[in-house]
């Protein structure tokens, strides 16, 4: 979340759900993890919600104007290689996936991968 006058005692408050405590960063930025979908109001647990956030315990809350986007994940089906080498060489893994326009990124472990998308059903995550 991006604001200003942020302080450690920030919540945020998405659609319907009870506020969360955020991870305070500095005074114009903060994370939240948001609460799951249904519980927010997002129909069938996909949609957007309005997003609020409050300096003050929940007193008072800022505009709701900006959303946040609850979105279908992205179903792999098959992944190969198996295996990658234990290596500081990029490595390339291939997937099937149901709809590859909904990947932004991979990971294996901690580490995170570019996706690239060869056709709707395909893609690669580059890793090095």
């Amino acid at each position: 979340v991006t604001g200003r006058f942020f302080s450690s005692d920030l919540l945020c408050r998405f659609g319907d759900a009870p506020p969360v405590p955020s991870s305070f960063s500095n005074a114009s930025h903060a994370s939240c993890v948001a609460p799951p979908s249904l519980a927010a109001g997002a129909l069938n647990g996909i949609g957007s919600v309005a997003l609020a956030v409050s300096a003050n315990g929940g007193a008072d809350w800022s505009p709701e104007g900006p959303t946040f986007a609850y979105v279908t994940m992205p179903s792999v089906n098959k992944v190969t290689p198996l295996r990658l080498a234990a290596t500081h060489e990029p490595q390339e893994l291939y997937m099937d996936v149901d709809d590859a326009s909904l990947l932004t990124s991979c990971r294996i472990g901690s580490v995170v991968g570019f996706v690239s998308k060869t056709s709707p059903s395909k893609a690669t995550c580059a890793i090095s």
